[in-house]
């Protein structure tokens, strides 16, 4: 390790953790320093798994975010794979899976490639997917001159809706909405037709028409309730007694209703982000 590694390893070390500054904006690592000429041993120190794995209550283990983070800033699109490498190993890190999303639409649309290549590789962890799919709607809102090319892909894999996982096809759908692709609404359409789409991620097709602006309100009742594990058969759907099945307790949050936890944003934006 030279002078000049070691020197921006122990200046890492002594970083805030982010759960210590939570609310608070990205420390602005670029300003600290950091230059194009730190990018290969900020990728090392990244993918370190001595760093990785390091004892939670120690400094060492926030030093691989900190290098993400400041790659992200430093707009060096080589961070990406091993970025989803990483939510691939680790699926229980929040603060990796909230950061992979926002970290490609600071690169640029170079991004957007290596993000379709891991969505479409059946090899990978489903949630990776979901990850990688929710960075493409981000992506497209964040640079307009690529959206349609963002929508596309996810179009395209939504076009594979017999092949792929339900949650995948919901996931994707959550996606399009997102980037209020109304012009893919034949393939969402078909998908729900083949009854290939988890109803917990964004409701029915009916649900998907509203927020799409393709209606103003329900013709008929959800035929199904939402519970945290799994859609269950609504009972007036059915003509089974209700007190037979399990249902959802409270009324459903909308994608668009305000967030309970009185953020005064949108739910989608909020807590279901």
């Amino acid at each position: 390790m030279s002078e000049r590694q070691h020197e921006l390893f122990q200046q890492l070390l002594g970083l805030p953790s982010p759960a210590e500054t939570r609310g608070d904006p990205w420390l602005d690592y670029v300003n600290l320093g950091l230059s194009e000429s730190d990018v290969p041993f900020l990728m090392a120190l990244m993918s370190d798994d001595d760093l990785i794995f390091a004892d939670g209550d120690s400094k060492e283990v926030w030093v691989p975010l900190h290098c993400w983070r400041g790659l992200a800033q430093l707009r060096s699109v080589e961070v990406l794979v091993p970025l989803l490498e990483l939510r691939e190993l680790d699926q229980d890190d929040d603060w990796l899976s909230s950061d992979l999303v926002t970290i490609p639409a600071m690169i640029g649309k170079e991004s957007l490639p290596i993000l379709v290549d891991f969505l479409t590789n059946t090899e990978k962890n489903l949630y990776s997917r979901f990850s990688a799919s929710e960075a493409i709607s981000k992506l497209g809102n964040k640079i307009p001159e690529i959206k349609s090319e963002c929508v596309k892909a996810l179009c395209d894999l939504l076009e594979q809706f017999e092949q792929n996982d339900t949650e995948l096809n919901g996931f994707l759908i959550w996606s399009l909405l997102d980037l209020e692709a109304g012009y893919c609404i034949e393939t969402i359409r078909r998908a729900y037709k083949s009854d290939t789409v988890d109803f917990s991620i964004c409701g029915d097709m009916e649900d998907v028409e509203i927020e799409l602006g393709l209606r103003k309100e329900r013709s008929a009742p959800r035929s199904y309730h939402w519970t945290f594990e799994e859609a269950v058969p609504h009972p007036d759907a059915l003509g089974n007694d209700p007190a037979s099945l399990p249902v959802r307790k409270g009324k459903k949050i909308g994608r668009n209703d305000p967030c309970p936890c009185g953020s005064g944003k949108k739910y989608k934006k909020c807590c279901l982000n």
